[in-house]
């Protein structure tokens, strides 16, 4: 096969037998006098042989790898789709450093640690070049139910923010944003379907900082039980009280007589979505109402 081409330009010799599977025989660069032969030793073999000339392709990313959460003790399966002109090469990396072993276009990562957990990616280089993919995060689901944000990325236009989010399916909370870790906005409610959950914030570049966090739903108060003459139990219902979110947590006990001014009464903790507190005039006034707050 004698070529004519730019010196110095790069392409491929692709070989077929029916026009549809083409085989690569060859990577080649035209000499200084735009030409390039190419001697291919058992082309007699075939009844009939189809060439082309291709360009060679820098290694792309298709399909990054995706976020995934596994339990601890489980497995975690990264993939990546990639393109390019063959042969490619690929490098995985966890938190930045090189997986040793993790040479595959598949990565299956063993969940035996907590340092397991984190991002993701995979590097994959050819004669052409070389590119990386975005990272994708691996939560490891532990038996403290905790919801808790996994990562933040602004995205391409500088002005959107990816929050990633991850806890057991069926948790609910809130999303709050904050410019200055004092006024917290509500950005989103949510509730997980699968382990992960993500919120796309598309105020995120007009501020120079923005901070996240993640609360549980507000919840109601459903009724106050008298237990004896001062003892008193608050049952809470709805929101975060209804998927256990609230359990364990502290909350403020509040207490007026006419629904205007607030006095703080004690402190207690949740157990079993009621609290249970004391109040000495229970019984001295006509009207007695309480609320509760979360302790931050």
């Amino acid at each position: 096969l004698l070529l004519c081409g730019p010196a110095g330009t790069n392409a491929l010799i692709q070989a077929s037998t029916d026009f549809r599977i083409w085989t690569v025989l060859t990577n080649f660069t035209f000499r200084s006098d735009n030409l390039y032969d190419y001697f291919e030793p058992h082309a007699a073999d075939h009844p009939m042989r189809i060439y082309q000339v291709a360009p060679r392709l820098k290694a792309r990313i298709v399909e990054p790898p995706r976020d995934l959460a596994v339990p601890e003790g489980g497995s975690a399966t990264f993939v990546a789709i990639v393109g390019g002109t063959a042969p490619l090469s690929y490098q995985w990396k966890h938190n930045g450093s090189d997986v040793p072993g993790g040479t595959n276009a598949s990565l299956v990562v063993t969940i035996t640690q907590s340092t397991d957990r984190g991002a993701y990616q995979v590097r994959v280089t050819n004669l052409v070049g070389r590119v990386t993919s975005e990272e994708a995060q691996l939560c490891v689901l532990g038996d403290e139910k905790t919801v808790h944000i996994l990562s933040v990325r602004l995205m391409s236009d500088r002005n959107t923010a990816r929050v990633l989010i991850c806890g057991p399916a069926g948790r609910t909370g809130i999303l709050q944003g904050s410019r200055d870790f004092k006024t917290w906005t509500p950005l989103t409610s949510f509730t997980f379907e699968s382990n992960l959950y993500e919120h796309l914030d598309l105020d995120a570049g007009q501020s120079s900082w923005r901070f996240y966090k993640v609360a549980p739903l507000p919840a109601k108060v459903s009724k106050i039980i008298p237990l004896d003459p001062n003892q008193l139990q608050m049952v809470i219902e709805g929101g975060g009280a209804r998927t256990g979110d609230y359990e364990g947590l502290s909350a403020v006990i509040s207490v007026s007589t006419d629904l205007i001014q607030w006095s703080p009464l004690s402190t207690n903790m949740i157990s079993g979505g009621a609290i249970n507190f004391t109040d000495p005039d229970a019984n001295r006034v006509p009207h007695r109402f309480y609320k509760f707050e979360l302790v931050p």
